[in-house]
């Protein structure tokens, strides 16, 4: 895993990589709710991302990770809270980042923003000790 300091740019990518946004589960009439932060620059990049993400969750309590292909490279949903209203969890953080783990050899990047903070609440160094098993090919942005 790799810091960087900024945000990411959901309207490019490049070959291979998977950009993702942190999310909750609450899937209404237009898809998944993406109404703050990283998830709603991913919506407004994307406009209809939060439908397909939210067919592929379809009210899962614990998704931990949706993936979608988009031309020659991935948007995803990274769980890190049941509602949207909700404080992130780590245990969810924990969760998505073992499943993160489990596909990231098929990326040749993964640009991730910091889970759980912000609008989660956490602090970024207890987060930072559930996801420093993350390995190299995955950039983290606060």
């Amino acid at each position: 895993m790799k810091l960087v300091d900024g945000l990411i740019d959901y309207t490019k990518a490049e070959d291979n990589h998977l950009l993702l946004a942190t999310t909750n589960n609450v899937v209404g009439k237009s898809g998944l709710v993406m109404g703050r932060g990283n998830a709603l620059s991913m919506k407004q990049a994307h406009p209809k991302i939060p439908n397909v993400f939210g067919e592929i969750i379809n009210h899962n309590k614990y998704y931990g990770l949706v993936i979608e292909e988009v031309g020659n490279y991935f948007l995803g949903a990274f769980q890190t809270k049941e509602h949207w209203r909700s404080d992130s969890t780590l245990d969810l953080i924990k969760y998505s980042t073992e499943k993160l783990m489990s596909v990231s050899h098929c990326f040749e990047a993964i640009h991730l923003p910091m889970p759980g903070v912000n609008n989660g609440k956490l602090d970024k160094y207890i987060v930072l000790e559930q996801i420093y098993i993350l390995p190299d090919n995955v950039f983290v942005y606060h």
